[in-house]
């Protein structure tokens, strides 16, 4: 992505804020990581913000907090950017598994949507990465009502499908540097990686990241989808 493709142009970064966890506990994406990134942008004369809607928290302090606590508003803001708490959203239609769903209105509004995930193992679809972190550009309690709805993997993972290509982000990258192992998303243990993957394509970029942890194909459940 050079200076001119973003140059005057409002660009979204997309982190994984999962909770308030500090960054030693890859949970969330590692400010260390989104900050260069933020850095390269800003001085290629791009407006960033930054943000996402962690787990079922609608009340902006409280999202501002979390963003405190990960150490990501830090890096934003000495970056020269800005976090984004507004958790007003668009309706987003289309798709097979989730004929619509509510997008946060300020990566609706973005003219580039950069998708940062984290690398770690989930309990529940087996792994998370690009695609599955952008269920969290569903603003606050609509995701525990999809995960009622959406009770077996397949089914979820289509629906994370759905919501992947509603949002059609123009960069995803993961985190790998330190990914997590074990029940994830937020209580397995760091693990060293050593890698942070990069491409347009969501599916590439988890498949590269998910051969770089070792999963077998009967761990995640992305390539069964019916």
């Amino acid at each position: 992505m050079n200076k001119d493709t973003v140059k005057n142009k409002k660009v979204y970064i997309k982190p994984n804020i999962l909770n308030n966890s500090t960054p030693d506990k890859a949970t969330t994406t590692h400010p260390e990581a989104v900050y260069p990134l933020a850095k390269y942008l800003v001085e290629s004369g791009a407006n960033v913000s930054c943000g996402d809607s962690p787990n079922f928290i609608v009340m902006e302090n409280m999202i501002k907090t979390i963003y405190t606590t990960t150490g990501i508003t830090k890096a934003i803001e000495e970056a020269g950017g800005k976090m984004d708490a507004d958790i007003s959203s668009v309706r987003v239609t289309g798709g097979k598994y989730l004929p619509s769903f509510k997008m946060l209105k300020s990566i609706a509004d973005s003219d580039i949507v950069i998708n940062y995930a984290k690398a770690k193992t989930h309990s529940f679809t087996g792994y998370t990465g690009c695609v599955k972190n952008l269920f969290g550009v569903i603003p606050g309690p609509t995701k525990g009502e999809m995960h009622f709805k959406y009770k077996l993997p397949t089914k979820f993972t289509g629906a994370m499908m759905d919501i992947c290509n509603g949002v059609s982000a123009d960069l995803h990258m993961v985190d790998a540097v330190i990914g997590m192992e074990g029940p994830g998303p937020s209580g397995g243990d760091p693990k060293f990686l050593g890698a942070i993957v990069v491409g347009k394509n969501p599916y590439a970029v988890d498949e590269v990241v998910i051969e770089l942890m070792k999963l077998s194909k009967r761990q995640h459940t992305s390539d069964r989808i019916s």
